[in-house]
Order: C-alpha cells, then structure tokens, then sequence
C-alpha cells in the first residue's frame, strides 16, 4: 500500500493505492488528507482501469510517421530557444487546471524567458464563475470552502454538491456527518434544494423546489429580499417581490425563516452554471445570515482563477490571425471539449507548430504535429496542492507502460530545461523548501503519510458588504428566457469525455435514471406532453450551425421547459 495523490479536475484528493507484484489494483481515499478522509469518488476508482486501457497513446509520432522522445527533445530545444522565440508572443501553451507547486515554478521559469508567451488554462467543467462571484463580491482573489459539517441548515441552488458539482468527495462526508443520529441530543440538518435536472442532492433534500436553471437568479433575488439583506437588520419580511407563485412564494418564505433561525450556522450555495452575479448574490446572503468566518471560510487560491472560456476565445482569434507560431497542448483533449463554436480543431491546424501531450488517440492527437503519449497518474512522479493549499507528493506505482512522460516532464522542456525525470523535478523543488537537515526525514514522511507537513494555505480574512454585494450582483442578473431552455451537465458516466472509453464507468448506471452506455436529454412529463414526446423518441437540438439528436427521457421531479443535456458523449 503506497500513498500519493490523485488529480481529478483541477482538484487534489489524497490517495492509497494497493499494488500487487508491481501492479496497481485498487485505488482508495488516504483518511489523512483533508480533502478524501479514507474515499473517493467512481472516476478515481475508475482511473485505474484507464491505466491498462489497450487503446491509450503507445509512441512519438512526428506528422503521423513513428518517431520517438529523443528526436522531440531535439527538435523542443531548437523550438523553444529565445533565438527562435524571441520574447515569446508567438507561443501558447494549454493544460487543464494546474494544482502542481513544481509545474507552477517551470511556469515561472518560462515566464522569465520568454515573457509574452501566453498560458491558458481549461476545463470544461469549472470553477470559474464561482470564484469570480467571490472576487466580485469581498473584491480579493479567494477560494471558498463551505463547511457543511457545521451547517444546521443548507439551501443548495442548482447545486448537486453531493453528485458531480464537487469534484472531490469531501462535501459528502461533511454532509453526511450532519444526518447521523448516534447519541441523545443529536440532530440532524435540514436541506432544501431549488433545482432543474433531479439530481443526487435533491433526492436527499427535505424541501425540493423545480426551478428552471435561468430562473435560479430570480429566485435567489426573491431570498435576498424576503431575508431584507438590503437592510441594516437582518429579518423576514413576509413580502417577496415579483410575481412568483404561491409554492415559489411559500417555499422562499419558509426558507428564508429557518435561515434567519440559524445565523451563523446555516449556508446557501450556487451550482458552476450560475453565472458570477448569482454566487456574488449568494455570498452577500451568507454574508448577512453571518456565515462568513463561520460555515463559509475562504483561503487563496491554488492557482490564479481566469475567465479560462475569455482566454479561449481571444486563443482560437490568436491562432486565426496567424500569431501562434507554436502551440503546446498538454494533457486533456480540448478540441474536443472546448465548445463547438470556436472550432478549436480548426485553429489548432492554422499554428506553425504543434504538440499534443495525450494518454490517447483523440481528437486533439489527431489534429497535432507531435503527438506524445501521456504517462498516467500511476506512472509517473508529481505533486497537487488540494482547494485547501494541502499539498501531497505523487509517487509511481509502476513503469509507463507505453513510455509516456508527465505533463511536468515536457512543461520543464518547452520552458528550456535540459530533459529530466519527473522524479529529479519534483524533489529538486521540495528539497529547497525544506532545512537541509530535514530534507531526507521530511521527504520520507511526505511519501509515507502522503501529506507534506506544514503545507496548508491559512484562512484569508474577507469582509463581504452584504449591502454592496447585492447592489452589484441584483444589475448584473438576468431575467429567465421564455420558451425552452438547454442546461448542460457532467456526465456520470463519462465526464466531459474523459472516461468516454472506460468499461467501468459506462457499465456503471447513472444513479438517477439509470441509464448505461448511452446518453439522453431529460425532460419534465409536462414537457414531453406538450412536445408529444415520449421515452426513446430522437430530437433535434440546434444552436446556429450546430446540431445534434438524441433520444428524450420523461425524468420524474424535473423542472418544466427545461433539457437536461450531459457532456461527454458525440465521439466516434
């Protein structure tokens, strides 16, 4: 049994893995981190299938042709040295969301040497509009926690904290801690959700509310105001303003007096598909409820938060007008999970040269010059910091199979850096962190343990304007469309297509419909009513020019005029 530590969207879950005769066989939670308490979630179970997985990237290819690590270390020299370089504004580099101390000081190295060179990051699941809501509304940098273990009371808007809107099992352990019933004197919390698509976190909820997802604004302008946040003294009103309905106005009023109830011990949170308005709304309640400090603390951010879907764009315009002269894909597949209206495929063809990092031979393999093969989690030497600053070292479990290397490896070789193992990178990095006399018992200890001691970011005192937060949320929120509305998920089956090709996860049923090895789009039964639809029946759906069918399914507890569209599947 070996602890290390395990990635999964930008987010770092300390791990245990049990090998057998040097091979891995089953991955579990390390009870010392933080952020897995002793579990994790089916991806990380499934990752380690996604290790044996015969179709990954096997060799170096060079324009289609075998080549191999050798002739692209040679080529990354010549390429990335300041005489072909300049000062850089001719290269970008794209990686998912990077929580890698020693990938964040190759970063700087490239910085220095070549100053206008352009790093972006991207996930097509994010956390984006969440941090900049909490940006908008304390005005600092911050990352939020939500502590729901210390929450009588929890109002989650199209928020499946519980499902696949964390990405980390930490919200589940906390939360549950607050349903058991062990001892006299023990109670439990209480949740209400407000949702569209019936999700993991509305089947637990005690109060449920079908809300379409473009209404989610509305209604927590509604809360504001029946909770008169505006106000100096926190109070029920009684009065919601709007025309809501009798349920949608019985149900904010008999919310807004449990959170008034319990001031300092309740929480209200957003789900990634509100925009930044509604978390800034959001963190200005909890603010007045005075949350703050108490269930939602706030701490600095892993890495610098970006609008990453802005920085896309102005890529894609970069690479359209010809000032891309190379362009370094690093890990992922982003031209198939960058929308599809900056036809990220096409442009990545239009830059003078480029490279793909990938454990397979996906869309964005297809579309590069070099192609490499990816090492797996499991094969190579790294480390994460978790949303906490809690940083753990990741050790290998066994030899590449196919011979790929670190999305570290080759960041240190574009930033100029004779070629290294990852090994070599990574201790290079703790040791100078480290007293020398300590190096070799901590570096120990932190392999051991799979924590890296008196390496957690401290709390960042905030102070949220709850009147001001509000005023600057309520005339950025716009109200819902009529008519039909399309609102995309992760898929539990296979993500954003990340887990497309593993048996384990397509086997497994999506544990609200039940569904395996397909996707739908869900509907309301009054929808499908309306459309004439029944359970099987294909639909068009269509944006400009794009357009795609699939199959409708009537889902219980669903909001009405709403689809519920999951990513990850259209692949060949």
């Amino acid at each position: 049994h070996y602890a290390s530590v395990a990635t999964f969207n930008g987010t770092a879950a300390g791990v245990i893995v049990t090998t057998i005769e040097g091979r891995p066989i089953k991955i579990e939670g390390n009870p010392k981190h933080p952020y897995s308490l002793g579990a994790t979630n089916a991806f990380l179970q499934a990752s380690l299938l996604s290790l044996y997985d015969p179709d990954r990237a096997k060799e170096v290819q060079h324009r289609g042709a075998p080549s191999n690590w050798d002739e692209f270390a040679a080529w990354a020299k010549a390429e990335f040295d300041v005489t072909k370089q300049g000062d850089g504004s001719g290269l970008r580099i794209v990686s998912e969301n990077c929580a890698s101390p020693t990938l964040a000081v190759v970063r700087a190295d490239l910085q220095k040497r070549l100053p206008q060179a352009q790093w972006v990051e991207y996930e097509s699941v994010n956390l984006d509009a969440t941090r900049a809501g909490a940006a908008l509304a304390t005005g600092q940098s911050v990352e939020p926690h939500f502590l729901f273990d210390k929450a009588d009371v929890v109002f989650s808007l199209d928020c499946d904290f519980l499902g696949l809107d964390s990405a980390s099992i930490l919200p589940v352990k906390q939360f549950s801690k607050r349903r058991r019933v062990e001892k006299p004197g023990d109670k439990m919390n209480r949740l209400y959700v407000a949702e569209a698509n019936y999700s993991l976190t509305g089947a637990m909820a005690d109060h449920r509310l079908r809300v379409k997802v473009g209404d989610a604004g509305a209604l927590a302008l509604a809360l504001a105001q029946e909770l008169n946040v505006s106000g100096t003294e926190l109070k029920v009103l009684g009065q919601t303003q709007g025309n809501p309905s009798d349920k949608v106005r019985n149900y904010i009023a008999e919310l807004a007096r449990d959170l008034a109830a319990h001031k300092g011990k309740s929480i209200v949170v957003a789900g990634p598909r509100q925009p930044a308005a509604v978390h800034a709304l959001v963190f200005a309640i909890n603010a007045a409820l005075g949350n703050i400090g108490q269930t939602v603390v706030f701490t600095k951010p892993p890495s610098e938060p970006a609008n990453s879907l802005e920085r896309v764009k102005q890529l894609v315009a970069d690479l359209n007008a010809g000032q891309v002269k190379t362009l370094v894909l690093l890990g992922g597949n982003p031209v198939y999970t960058m929308p599809a209206d900056v036809n990220f495929g096409a442009a990545v063809k239009k830059a003078a040269a480029s490279v793909a990092l990938t454990e397979e031979e996906n869309e964005t393999w297809l579309a590069s010059e070099w192609r490499l093969p990816m090492a797996h989690a499991l094969e190579c030497w790294g480390d994460a910091r978790a949303l906490d600053g809690t940083a753990s070292i990741q050790q290998p479990m066994i030899e590449p199979l196919y011979g790929g290397r670190s999305v570290l490896e080759v960041a240190a070789l574009v930033a100029g850096r004779e070629p290294a193992k990852g090994y070599n990178l990574i201790s290079a990095y703790w040791f100078a962190e480290w007293p020398a006399a300590e190096r070799e018992k901590r570096w120990k200890a932190s392999l051991f343990d799979g924590i890296v001691a008196q390496a957690k970011a401290a709390p960042v005192n905030v102070a949220v304007d709850a009147k001001k937060a509000l005023a600057a949320a309520s005339g950025r929120i716009e109200p819902a469309r009529a008519g039909l509305e399309a609102a995309f998920y992760p898929s539990h089956s296979a993500y954003d297509g990340r887990f497309a090709n593993n048996a384990w996860m397509q086997e497994a049923p999506d544990p609200m419909t039940k569904v395996v090895w397909d996707n739908v789009a869900l509907i309301s039964k009054t929808t499908a009513g309306a459309l004439g639809l029944r359970d099987g029946d294909l639909v068009s759906l269509s944006k400009g020019q794009q357009k795609i069918e699939v199959p409708v399914m009537v889902q219980p507890g669903h909001a009405d005029d709403s689809i519920s569209l999951f990513l990850g599947y259209g692949r060949a």
